[in-house]
């Protein structure tokens, strides 16, 4: 970094400085200054010892910031804790000399502090690999469907099986349930614990309390939730869940009918639930246009430290597995990174993950027993890639083990650890 800069954390002083400095930089839209603001003045819960900024000493003006929320993700069901950087911003001037990587660095810094074990971010395609991030999390896309032929699916099922009612605070603990519930589909997701479902339904926008709508018999019990906007012409449905124990078959086509009799003049209607959701399949037949999802991109803060995290969810795919009591320490080589990994099994538990530095390639040496590239293993263990689809790599120079290719129980083992699995993020802000 330039030593003409600094870098520090904030206090809710720095609020109205940080503020007007973002909203310069996003030229004039102060939709995300006032976003900053709410982050840093303790209307949000994360508080401005989250947000981290570029001083030029010269004139003391914060050149450069970025505000963070902490947040609760799941990996196949075990929780594990983010830095969600909600804004990256710099102002022209100040570009080019390394202050949104010394920025990162000190937010690296503080998550180990924290426990935190991952940075995240949802921006600029392309920009994040070079300040060591992954792009591997996907962030909402789905399935956009003709309203005239869903209307037709929809009247399917007699009218009245079920009803939409605002939610109230008294349904934050449910709300938090069905979330749970939903986040047992996916390998990495964002399942809104109470405060969460708090904060987006009742504190941030007054509207939202509109728009979360419980789902219920007629009767009164709740099934489950919707959350839905409105666009052009176009209903955008964010969340869609039901209780366990509950059909989609008979379910589904009421809960639409009810969402497109909530307005007029609908000509397209919007399922935002992801790259998979139950929902689908039964729409398969309906006029329909699959909407991508944006990337976001993960860089964890220790490797090592998040296998040992995720050792009980490993370890139960083991006894399910093929190499059950698997015991052996394997090492894993990740090329351009200046560690390594050693992972020791013994009678099919992990028993420990350690970092291990790497002294850089010689032709003589002790080969690990698994060596590739940092970012094939981020794929792996993101589930968005599974050993097979990787097998192109095998021939890069000095990686995946070189000419020998990797050998078919390290091979298995991979399979077995880090199999290609659905992930959806629905990032509350």
């Amino acid at each position: 970094m330039d030593e003409n800069y600094r870098i520090r954390f904030c206090t809710e002083t720095d609020a109205d400085e940080v503020a007007s400095m973002i909203t310069t930089t996003f030229l004039g839209h102060d939709e995300y200054g006032e976003w900053a603001h709410m982050l840093m003045d303790g209307t949000h819960p994360a508080g401005p010892q989250h947000t981290v900024v570029a001083i030029e000493n010269s004139s003391g003006a914060v050149v450069s910031a970025i505000p963070c929320a902490p947040q609760m993700f799941s990996y196949g069901g075990i929780p594990f804790p983010v830095l969600n950087m909600q804004i990256v911003a710099t102002l022209p001037e100040h570009r080019e000399n390394g202050l949104l990587r010394a920025q990162v660095e000190a937010l690296m810094e503080l998550a180990k502090k924290e426990g935190i074990q991952a940075l995240i971010v949802f921006g600029i395609a392309g920009f994040y690999p070079r300040l060591g991030f992954h792009q591997l999390l996907p962030y909402m896309g789905g399935i956009t469907y003709s309203a005239s032929h869903l209307k037709r699916f929809a009247a399917s099922t007699a009218p009245g099986k079920i009803a939409l009612r605002p939610a109230t605070s008294q349904d934050l603990p449910f709300l938090s349930r069905v979330h749970a519930h939903a986040a047992q589909r996916y390998l990495v997701s964002f399942p809104f614990s109470e405060s969460t479902w708090k904060w987006y339904t009742f504190d941030y926008m007054e509207r939202n309390r509109e728009l979360v709508r419980i789902i219920t018999q007629p009767d009164g019990t709740a099934l489950g939730v919707a959350s839905f906007g409105y666009g052009e012409n176009e209903i955008l449905v964010t969340n869609l869940e039901l209780i366990a124990g509950v059909s989609w078959l008979e379910t589904l086509p009421p809960i639409l009918g009810c969402l497109m009799d909530s307005t007029s003049a609908l000509e397209s209607f919007y399922l935002a639930l992801g790259p998979s959701h139950p929902a689908y399949p039964f729409l398969a037949d309906v006029p329909q246009r699959r909407m991508l999802s944006t990337m976001g991109y993960i860089r964890l803060v220790d490797p090592a430290s998040f296998l040992r995290q995720i050792a009980p969810l490993l370890e139960e795919r083991i006894a399910r597995s093929s190499i059950c009591g698997y015991s052996r320490v394997v090492r894993i080589e990740l090329y351009y990174r200046k560690e390594g990994l050693v992972l020791t099994f013994e009678k099919g538990k992990l028993v420990d993950v350690c970092s291990q530095a790497i002294e850089g390639y010689q032709i003589e040496c002790d080969r690990a027993e698994i060596e590739m590239p940092e970012g094939d293993f981020y794929r792996l263990l993101m589930g968005q890639a599974s050993v097979d689809e990787l097998v192109g790599h095998y021939r890069e120079v000095n990686t995946w083990n070189g000419e020998e290719g990797l050998a078919a129980e390290f091979r298995i083992l991979l399979d077995v650890l880090f199999p290609k699995l659905a992930s959806n993020i629905y990032v509350c802000t």
